[in-house]
């Protein structure tokens, strides 16, 4: 059976806060600081809400 952390339970109550910061821009760096967590958490939690997730690195620069 699946466990539910203290840390996720938090989590999934700002799921849509979050979802929204990295559609607009924040890294998952960024937002697991904000969050005190790791970035793999925040990036499972991302998938795990059928985000899409950007590639690594920096953005190319628009021409």
């Amino acid at each position: 059976m699946y466990k539910l952390t203290d840390k996720k339970r938090e989590l999934l109550q700002v799921k849509d806060q979050i979802t929204l910061a990295y559609t607009n821009g924040w890294s998952l760096r960024d937002l697991a600081e904000a969050y005190y967590t790791s970035p793999g958490s925040i990036r499972t939690l991302l998938i795990e809400e059928g985000t899409t997730m950007r590639q690594r690195g920096r953005r190319k620069k628009e021409k």
